[in-house]
C-alpha cells in the first residue's frame, strides 16, 4: 500500500486521484446512489463507465487527428479523470460495495 509519502518526487498521480474524486463528487450529486434506483445495479453503472470510455478515446481520437476540434491535453485528462471516477464508483456504490465494511453506498464527503 502506497502513502502520499512514497510520491514526494512527484505527486502527479495523487493530483490525478483527487481530479478523479471531484468528478466521482460531481457523478454522485448528478446522479445520487439510492438502493431502490437502477443506479445500484452492476450492469447500469458499467454502462454509464464505458460511456466516458468512449468520450475519453473521442477526445484523444480529436485531439490526434482533427486539431480543429481544439481538444486540449486538459480535456483529456478531465475524460480520464471521469473514467477513474467511474472505476471507484464501480467497486464502492454498486453491489460490489457490500465488500466495504461500511456498507454499500456509505462514503464519507469528499470535500
Amino acid at each position: 500500500m502506497y502513502t502520499i509519502g512514497d510520491y514526494d518526487a512527484n505527486l502527479e498521480p495523487m493530483i490525478f486521484i483527487s481530479e478523479a474524486l471531484m468528478e466521482l463528487k460531481k457523478a454522485r450529486t448528478k446522479f445520487p446512489t439510492n438502493e431502490k434506483q437502477d443506479n445500484e445495479d452492476l450492469l447500469a453503472v458499467y454502462a454509464a463507465f464505458t460511456e466516458e470510455v468512449g468520450e475519453l478515446g473521442k477526445a484523444i481520437i480529436q485531439y490526434l487527428y482533427e486539431p480543429n476540434k481544439n481538444i486540449s491535453y486538459e480535456d483529456i485528462r478531465e475524460e480520464a479523470a471521469q473514467c477513474l471516477g467511474m472505476i471507484i464508483r464501480i467497486m464502492h456504490d454498486t453491489k460490489l460495495g457490500d465488500l466495504n465494511p461500511n456498507g454499500r453506498g456509505v462514503y464519507p464527503p469528499l470535500s
